[in-house]
């Protein structure tokens, strides 16, 4: 196996963010598969790919993706499967447009090409959290159309009332245990095979479901021999679990800017999430100027 990477990315906004990544990551150890959000306007595929010069790159625009909808999942299957497809890979690293990395890129292989065969999957426990136990109890229609129309929320309540009363429960037509967490990941080539094996009881199981993408993957680990190779294995919310910077304390998640940079730098995550460049666009250039200069070097 060739110790290279694929780097899979959903994107729908932040596009100078995007660049700049892929500028930052151009590797010869690195192909990128990026899938475009098909409900956007933004299809200027070759300026994307003219940030790369030693990288492969893949670019698709296939699904309308909606937050909180299955379309995530199936957006995030068909990314691995491209690249899966395409070769066998060390590790698939899953990012979106608002993320950077924090680390030189050598840095960032170096680490993970040296921890192989470890996963890397954040888990906010190793059961489901009670206040989501009714997403995946319940069905809940029309997820796409929650954050665009308020109507949607009270028609969803009125339809859970009626399953409580009907003493519906889905959850209890599989023996599985669920778990949830972050939805970007790095893991390795035999666990993208297995969740690809597992692709129509995923879907199946999760369509309908509030924020399927932050559970499918735990759910499927959690029930399977890859729980005991998980990078850490304590189920206890740590987000070096998945090598990602994400605070939830400051904002759903916050969103960094300049004053945050030498945390960024010196902490131990090899990616961050979340930035704006509607927000703050010194700290995107901070953290690109140094990290180029430091692959420059």
């Amino acid at each position: 196996m060739k110790n290279r990477h694929a780097i899979l990315i959903i994107a729908h906004n932040n596009f100078e963010i995007l660049k700049r990544n892929l500028e930052l990551m151009d590797s010869y150890d690195i192909d990128f598969y990026i899938h475009i959000d098909k409900k956007i306007k933004y299809k200027n595929f070759l300026e994307l790919s003219n940030c790369v010069k030693k990288s492969g790159i893949k670019i698709f625009s296939c699904y309308e993706v909606y937050w909180g909808d299955i379309s995530l999942v199936k957006t995030t299957l068909f990314l691995l499967e491209k690249a899966s497809n395409n070769q066998e890979y060390l590790y698939y690293h899953l990012l979106s447009s608002s993320d950077m990395i924090i680390k030189p890129i050598d840095e960032i292989l170096k680490f993970f090409n040296s921890n192989y065969n470890k996963e890397f999957v954040h888990f906010e426990d190793n059961k489901l959290p009670k206040i989501k136990v009714d997403w995946v109890k319940y069905y809940y229609f029309f997820t796409k159309f929650v954050k665009k129309y308020k109507f949607i929320l009270i028609f969803q309540k009125i339809i859970l009332i009626a399953q409580k009363i009907l003493k519906i429960n889905r959850s209890n037509r599989t023996k599985l245990d669920f778990a949830s967490g972050s939805e970007w990941f790095s893991i390795t080539d035999k666990l993208v095979k297995y969740v690809l094996k597992n692709k129509d009881m995923i879907l199946k199981m999760f369509n309908n479901t509030i924020c399927s993408d932050e559970m499918f993957l735990q759910t499927l680990i959690l029930n399977s021999e890859f729980k005991d190779y998980l990078y850490n294995n304590k189920f206890n919310n740590d987000y070096l679990s998945c090598m990602r910077m994400i605070d939830w304390n400051r904002g759903k998640p916050y969103v960094y800017k300049e004053e945050d940079f030498k945390d960024l730098i010196d902490s131990p995550y090899m990616f961050a999430r979340k930035f704006d460049e509607r927000i703050d666009m010194n700290i995107v250039n901070k953290v690109y100027l140094k990290l180029l200069n430091e692959k420059e070097a």
